[in-house]
């Protein structure tokens, strides 16, 4: 039994406390019941003349503490409730850790510590529209780190702190992704690189609770301690964001350095220099990027593709590095990159094969012409069924130079009609001769079947009106 000032106390606390929460009372009026009861209880504190009494007023202060701290959540916080409601929340785990080092938690107190775990659950990992969550969660750990040194055995506090520090960590790591969408990367990298010992702290913290198997089973506490790696996670996370952000610093280097050689006195000296300035920040910022985004590995790509065209002048290994970057970029397919530098990239592939098919063609109407000389006889006799009409046409080519292709070996003919050809079985005659499906066969007949598709051609084009 409590003494009698103290045990009057607690009533007229707990009489407080039960009308605060009568209907209709407007939040002004239920925020000041609430505030006289746990002035009641503080004030009675000094009243206590034995450990019962000490005990008996933890226990009903930790209740009107939740209480205090509910009133101010349900009632929407604005800035102006921060600074209480962190006083409210040190006072909340003063008590807290009196009671748990005491051993004072009973089974009979299960209630009240779930309805305590709860409010400090709700307030700390819910959205506030009155407050910047990132200022309560920095004020939230600040109190828990004290809270964690002085009380290293409690297994809340350890874990509650735990998840507060992550929480918190989180929201500056998507902080950061917002900025580096908004291509403000050097704000993004200085915030990551703000929270990196933070990160490394909490890798601790997981590991040490897993080693002491400490597992919370409250609504606040994440499946993720559940055999979790969280922090692991978080730690894998920011340092890919972290290696995006470095690796666009470079770029943003390399594309100064670049431009300054391209507007450089070729005469001072100095553009090749500025140039390999900008191929070593390429380079760089591509070891950062492998990896963690691949548009933006792409995009570096790109500019050293640029650099060995335009500087080195060298096209094999510019065009090697443009295929490489659209082979990436057609990796994130259905959505392609919609930046000039994916254009450019497929401009100079496509040009590239443009050049080469150029000079192939070229190469190939030099070794022709001796060709044609040693068949002109063939030539000859294919020009001798010039006058025939389309299907005698076809019926003479098939005669007399049979298709070595796979297909029929008679001439696409309509059967009910021997003197007429339709376009349709016109265009199978083309396609057997077509030169791209008779280079199996020397370059003799290569060269043959090249001229019968020209004069099947021109007249497939005439029967389409062309």
């Amino acid at each position: 039994m409590a003494s009698p000032q103290i045990q009057t106390a607690i009533d007229k606390a707990d009489e407080l406390l039960e009308s605060s929460r009568q209907q209709g009372l407007g939040t002004t009026i239920r925020r000041d019941r609430v505030n006289k009861a746990l002035l009641t209880l503080n004030t009675a504190e000094s009243q206590c003349v034995n450990k019962m009494d000490y005990s008996l007023l933890q226990r009903r202060l930790l209740t009107a503490n939740a209480r205090a701290i509910e009133e101010l959540h349900v009632g929407g916080l604005v800035k102006r409730d921060l600074h209480q409601l962190l006083y409210l929340f040190d006072q909340a785990l003063t008590v807290w850790r009196w009671l748990h080092a005491n051993d004072q938690i009973t089974p009979q107190d299960e209630a009240t510590v779930s309805e305590f775990h709860r409010v400090l659950s709700d307030v700390i990992f819910s959205e506030h529209k009155g407050i910047e969550r990132q200022d309560l969660l920095h004020g939230v750990q600040r109190h828990l780190d004290r809270a964690v040194r002085a009380s290293k055995s409690d297994s809340y506090i350890l874990v509650l702190f735990y998840e507060t520090s992550a929480s918190l960590i989180e929201h500056c790591f998507q902080a950061s992704v917002r900025l580096y969408n908004a291509n403000n990367w050097a704000k993004a990298m200085s915030l990551l690189k703000s929270k990196d010992s933070e990160v490394d702290v909490l890798v601790d913290l997981e590991e040490r609770i897993k080693t002491q198997g400490i597992i919370y089973k409250e609504s606040w506490c994440l499946d993720s301690l559940l055999g979790f790696s969280r922090a692991q996670v978080l730690r894998e996370e920011t340092n890919m964001q972290l290696s995006r952000c470095q690796a666009f610093q470079l770029l943003h280097s390399g594309d100064i350095h670049f431009k300054e050689a391209m507007e450089g006195d070729p005469e001072e000296g100095e553009t090749l220099a500025r140039a390999l300035l900008a191929q070593d920040d390429y380079r760089v910022a591509l070891n950062y990027a492998a990896g963690s985004d691949i548009e933006l590995e792409g995009l570096i790509i790109s500019r050293l593709a640029r650099f060995f065209a335009k500087v080195i002048k060298l096209p094999v290994i510019a065009h090697q590095l443009y295929l490489r970057a659209v082979q990436l970029a057609a990796a994130l397919a259905p959505t392609l990159p919609k930046g000039e530098w994916y254009q450019e990239c497929v401009t100079a592939v496509q040009a590239h094969r443009d050049a080469l098919a150029a000079a192939e063609a070229k190469e190939w109407e030099k070794q022709r012409a001796p060709i044609l000389e040693k068949i002109a006889d063939q030539i000859t006799k294919l020009k001798a069924g010039e006058r025939k009409t389309n299907a005698e046409f076809v019926a003479y080519i098939f005669k007399e130079f049979p298709p070595k292709t796979e297909g029929p070996a008679e001439a696409p003919i309509d059967k009910d009609d021997p003197s007429n050809i339709s376009k349709k079985n016109f265009l199978k005659a083309v396609q057997r001769y077509h030169s791209d499906k008779n280079m199996g066969w020397g370059d003799e007949w290569r060269v043959l079947s090249e001229e019968i598709c020209k004069a099947l051609t021109a007249r497939y084009n005439t029967m389409k009106g062309l």
